[in-house]
């Protein structure tokens, strides 16, 4: 997840010789049957669960149901890459033709992806409520669990939590939709119940990371950064609702219906 590399640091008025912690990026190959369907820029760990996040974000899949055998993980020597192989029932449906290549600070890649999306987004019944508290606990409740970003200073980190405010999962990755699909990835797996939860992320709140929480079906996401007007907005319609923490200001956006005491 990290390795150690030597700089040239300027401390206290002279230059020094510093051994420095960076975070590893790796190119993850994910193929169906296959046939390449994406390259992503990320941290070398939990492929399987990025893997299974991407396609259910992305609509490939409704389940991890759809996903026949283990999936194949090796390393591609001739591509330099990491190969992730997915099996899936002959007939799926395919959003994208063609390979995308997406790098850690890109969650949507083509423009083709959006209304794929969003014919598989379902508008977030009401179901849970959050005591405000319990939200303002998570900015450092979560701390402890980031210790790439401890070590580096460059990992991003998405949780799920309870309405207790109790941190059920949690994934680091160089990449905030990464780790955000990750964390998702990994509640399919264990096949978790996200319609009552919440998604907590240390990444700003753009479009594409509001659409996974959708289609994660969590009534709750909570960042530390003001969100875009295009996640503002699709988090309004999908009934959403969308709280930001930073600074000292706390501000929820959409349907505050949700919040104990509003």
């Amino acid at each position: 997840m990290e390795i150690e590399v030597r700089a040239i640091a300027f401390q206290d008025g002279s230059f020094k010789k510093v051994k420095i912690h960076i975070i590893d990026e790796v190119p993850l190959r994910i193929l169906i049957k296959g046939s390449q369907y994406t390259i992503n820029m990320c941290s070398p760990s939990e492929f399987r669960e990025l893997a299974t996040g991407i396609l259910f974000t992305e609509g490939i899949i409704d389940s991890v149901s759809q996903i026949k055998n283990e999936p194949l993980v090796e390393i591609n020597e001739n591509s330099a890459t990491i190969d992730l192989d997915v099996d899936l029932p002959e007939g799926f449906s395919k959003a994208v033709t063609g390979c995308r290549i997406a790098v850690s600070s890109c969650g949507i890649c083509d423009s083709d992806t959006i209304p794929f999306q969003r014919a598989r987004l379902k508008r977030i019944p009401f179901r849970q409520r959050f005591d405000l508290g319990v939200l303002l606990s998570l900015k450092e409740g979560v701390r402890p669990l980031q210790p790439i970003y401890r070590l580096t200073g460059g990992a991003h980190a998405a949780f799920v939590f309870d309405h207790t405010g109790e941190i059920l999962l949690a994934s680091e990755d160089m990449g905030r939709h990464n780790a955000l699909d990750k964390v998702i990835g990994k509640a399919l797996l264990l096949g978790l119940d996200l319609r009552d939860k919440g998604l907590f992320s240390t990444g700003r709140c753009s479009l594409e990371m509001v659409l996974k929480a959708i289609r994660a079906e969590v009534p709750i996401f909570v960042s530390i950064s003001r969100p875009t007007s295009l996640a503002l907005a699709y988090a309004r319609y999908y009934n959403l609702t969308l709280v930001d923490l930073a600074r000292d200001r706390h501000v929820i956006y959409t349907h505050a219906r949700r919040i104990k005491g509003y």
